[in-house]
Parts: structure tokens; sequence; C-alpha cells
């Protein structure tokens, strides 16, 4: 089935995000590469059915109307069962904020998100262990413990990212949240539907 590879290729650019500077240009084109991915799934997945219960080449253009066509017209149960089951993921899906973002990052420009900058202070207690504190935080050290050096605070400047409809949540969580829910759709069509 293409859909575990369409799957992995979500997987690879929300991976990827973690590992940028929040708000970067390379941040930007990977949330557009993951929202359109993510949003592929569901297609993939349709196209690895249509393939599976009636042969369609996936050069052939269709959607969900016509596998539903197919699936009727044919009196084939599994594949009536599959369209029903689809077409009700579509209805979760639309539920969830990252839906509407693929059209607008593939169709209309960046992806949807606000940035803004947190300034932070920082302690390096010894290399590799950094404490960050909130603006305006004391810090008191009574005994310096042996083997630790303290390092006075440095100011460093975070970028904090969010989609509009979730501003309270980091756009990698909420992106996480989405591909755990994709995720769990192909494995339940696998278990249910089998693999093509």
């Amino acid at each position: 089935m293409q859909v575990g590879y369409k799957l992995d290729e979500a997987r690879y650019f929300l991976d990827k995000l973690k590992t940028l500077d929040k708000g970067s240009d390379d941040f930007m084109f990977n949330l557009s590469a993951f929202l359109t991915a993510w949003r592929s799934v569901i297609d993939v997945m349709l196209y690895d059915y249509m393939e599976k219960y009636f042969g369609f080449a996936r050069e052939e253009r269709f959607d969900g109307r016509d596998f539903e066509i197919a699936a009727r017209a044919s009196g084939n149960q599994d594949a009536i069962q599959f369209c029903d089951w689809w077409r009700a993921q579509i209805e979760v899906l639309k539920k969830n904020p990252l839906w509407r973002k693929r059209t607008i990052s593939v169709h209309r420009g960046r992806p949807p998100v606000k940035m803004h900058m947190l300034l932070r202070e920082s302690i390096a207690l010894t290399p590799g262990f950094v404490v960050s504190l909130a603006p305006g935080a004391v810090v008191s050290v009574e005994t310096p413990v042996q083997g630790i050096r303290i390092i006075p605070p440095t100011p460093r400047v975070a970028r904090e990212v969010y989609f509009d409809d979730f501003p309270t949540k980091d756009t990698i969580d909420v992106c996480e949240e989405g591909f755990q829910q994709i995720k769990e759709m192909v494995e339940e069509a696998e278990s249910k539907f089998g693999n093509s």
C-alpha cells in the first residue's frame, strides 16, 4: 500500500520540524510539506483501495464519489463498507483544523501561523545543562555543589509559532496530534479492510 509511504513522508517532515529554528524559512518550508503529506494520506488511501477492489491504475483520476459509484454498481460489499468508513473518516478529519491549512499552504501561500518572540534568560550550570528562566526570575545559590560551575544569565530569544485557532498550543504539538490521528486511521483501515 502506498499510504504507508505517504504516512512515512508526513512523519519525516514532522520530525524535521522538531530540529529547526521555529519561524525560519526552513521551518515554514517543512511545515508546508508536512501539511501537504498529512492531508494527502487519506487520498492515497482511497487510491490504494480503488486499486485493490477494482484494479484502477493510479494514473486515472477519480475521487470518493467515483469510488462509491463503482462500489455500489459492482455490489462489492467490502468496497461499499470501505467507502462508508472512508467517508466517515473524512468527516472526522474535517473537524481537525489542519485539514483547512493544507489548502492555504499549497494554493495560497505560506501556512497560516503566528509567531511571537519570547526573551528568556538562561543559566548554564555545566556544559550541556542549562536552566531557562522566565523574565524577571531570580536564582539564589546558597551552597555551590561541588563540580557545578555557574555561568551568569545570558538572554536568549525563543520563537513561539502557533496556529490562530490553537493560540496556546505549539505548532509542532498540533501537527503531532494530527499525525497520530491519521496514523490511527490508516491502522484501522488495514485492520478492517486489509492491505491492497
